[in-house]
């Protein structure tokens, strides 16, 4: 029995003590509001200390990398758009480089065929000149030939006849023989 005693007694001990820790957790005003009143000081205290400057913090960062954000995307556009303006300003070059060429060749084409057009003006003004420098000479040398023709054919006249022919007469008789060769 002394076991029951022993144990009967640990158990009013151990009833005891769960009671006194329950009395302690009965419906007690004063702990209820100080308790209401803590958890609403931790609260605002919570908010005003660490739940407003984490979330302002966080819409700066945010705010950050969206403007980060932003200004990569309008320096891309920029990108684009000064990438797009030296293509064309290279288009461009390049379309004045192909139409200065072809200027080019079109002013050397002119030149050389001025330069072919005053040869060939030349050339033919030089067979011109020539072929009537050769007309010339040719009817001075007739002339000369006749003049020399007739010459000796008065020499000869002279010989036949034996007398003298006055120059009136000389010369009456040339500008007949002239006129029949013509």
């Amino acid at each position: 029995m002394d076991k029951i005693t022993i144990l009967s007694e640990k158990s009013e001990g151990v009833t005891s003590e769960l009671n006194k820790v329950f009395n302690n957790f009965a419906w007690q005003w004063p702990y209820f509001i100080f308790t209401i009143v803590s958890l609403l000081i931790t609260v605002l205290v919570l908010t005003f200390l660490v739940y407003k400057p984490v979330k302002k913090m966080l819409n700066n960062r945010q705010n950050y990398i969206q403007q980060n954000i932003d200004d990569s995307v309008k320096a891309k556009e920029k990108a684009l758009e000064l990438q797009i303006k030296a293509n064309e300003a290279l288009v461009e070059t390049y379309k004045k480089a192909d139409q200065m060429i072809h200027d080019a060749k079109k002013d050397g084409e002119k030149i050389i065929d001025s330069a072919t057009m005053t040869a060939n003006k030349k050339a033919h003004g030089m067979i011109e000149q020539t072929n009537n420098s050769i007309s010339k000479s040719w009817k001075k040398f007739e002339q000369q030939q006749k003049k020399i023709i007739v010459e000796n054919a008065i020499e000869i006249a002279k010989k036949i006849i034996g007398r003298e022919i006055k120059d009136p007469e000389n010369q009456k008789m040339i500008e007949q023989l002239l006129e029949e060769v013509k």
